[in-house]
């Protein structure tokens, strides 16, 4: 479980990626995303830092930074984890 500034909790599983809004901010229910709907890595800056932007859904429905930390976590369970 890793805690993103207090504000999102997330959790590396062989299942997917869980993602959890911190109660203070709403009212939501932790999300799965499955491993099968991350995919295109590219390069980001988040918070003066390099990054990892994914891309969620095929189509695209949203994409998500992570920093370069998390993201080595996720790289066993990625399919592609060539950054662009």
């Amino acid at each position: 479980m890793v805690y993103y500034k207090n504000t999102v909790d997330v959790c590396v599983s062989p299942q997917g990626l869980y993602l959890w809004v911190r109660p203070f901010l709403g009212k939501y229910q932790p999300v799965m995303i499955p491993w099968s709907e991350l995919r295109d890595p590219r390069g980001a800056i988040l918070y003066w830092q390099k990054a990892v932007r994914l891309t969620v859904g095929d189509p695209a429905v949203t994409t998500v930074v992570f920093t370069r930390g998390l993201f080595e976590k996720m790289k066993p369970y990625l399919s592609v984890t060539d950054i662009r």
